[in-house]
């Protein structure tokens, strides 16, 4: 996912309710040189891909999640399982940030 997208992501996870494509470039431009037309195709990149629903209030589109952070973190590790790629290398990156291996992580074949 890109860099960009991710930082979408993170935002949406905060809200306490659904979001329009503003609010959502407003927030992002606090620390980000955004233009809100790009917020807007980034929202509906995600919503094609499942991350994001919209629904239409008022006549304006509000998103939310379709997923929790974890919901989105297994997602995003069973694509790259998937992929046929270094599923080990995976593992690596997911293990960690669990906190649930104390020292160094080995690859062993089998």
């Amino acid at each position: 996912m890109h860099d960009l997208e991710a930082a979408v992501m993170e935002l949406m996870w905060s809200y306490d309710h659904a979001v329009g494509v503003r609010e959502l470039a407003d927030d992002l431009r606090r620390n980000r040189a955004v233009a809100p037309a790009l917020v807007a195709k980034l929202v509906n990149r995600l919503r094609r891909s499942g991350w994001l629903r919209r629904e239409l209030v008022d006549g304006t589109y509000l998103y939310e999640p379709t997923a929790t952070r974890r919901e989105y973190a297994d997602r995003l590790m069973r694509e790259a399982l998937a992929s046929g790629r270094n599923a080990a290398s995976a593992f690596v990156i997911r293990i960690p940030s669990a906190r649930a291996v104390p020292g160094p992580i080995r690859c062993v074949p089998g």
